[in-house]
């Protein structure tokens, strides 16, 4: 793995070790912290900018607490293909590198945070499910 830069550093918590966590999990996390690149001149309304920057910022602090529960959870890359299986969020391989494929249905900075979550929950729950048995 590269070095992390300071933006990527931040989205994990700081009592965790990317290297600990899966691969895909990781992938994930760093996927999160990209910056939204929101552009106000996008938004007719100043408030409903700022509505959408607190929600992305939400996302990226929810992306957080749910790398604390992947490392406890002991989610593997099989629980991640699971959870991303049929959504917008997928892997894919250039070069001998995996990286993040992620389709938006309308506006990108709205939506790569949230759907990094909804993958982590069931990432999680699936994790979660398979120790309980």
């Amino acid at each position: 793995m590269k070095t992390l830069t300071k933006r990527q550093r931040k989205v994990f918590p700081q009592h965790i070790d990317p290297y600990l966590l899966s691969a895909k999990v990781v992938l994930l996390g760093l996927f999160a912290a990209q910056a939204p690149e929101l552009d106000y001149r996008d938004y007719g309304d100043i408030k409903i900018y700022r509505a959408d920057y607190r929600r992305i910022s939400t996302d990226l602090i929810k992306v957080r607490y749910l790398l604390h529960d992947a490392l406890n959870a002991g989610v593997t890359d099989d629980d991640v293909e699971q959870a991303v299986r049929g959504s917008s969020l997928g892997f894919a391989t250039a070069n001998g590198a995996l990286y993040v494929d992620f389709t938006p249905s309308q506006y990108w900075p709205t939506e790569y945070r949230a759907a990094v979550v909804r993958a982590l929950v069931s990432a999680v729950a699936a994790a979660d499910q398979r120790h309980a048995l």
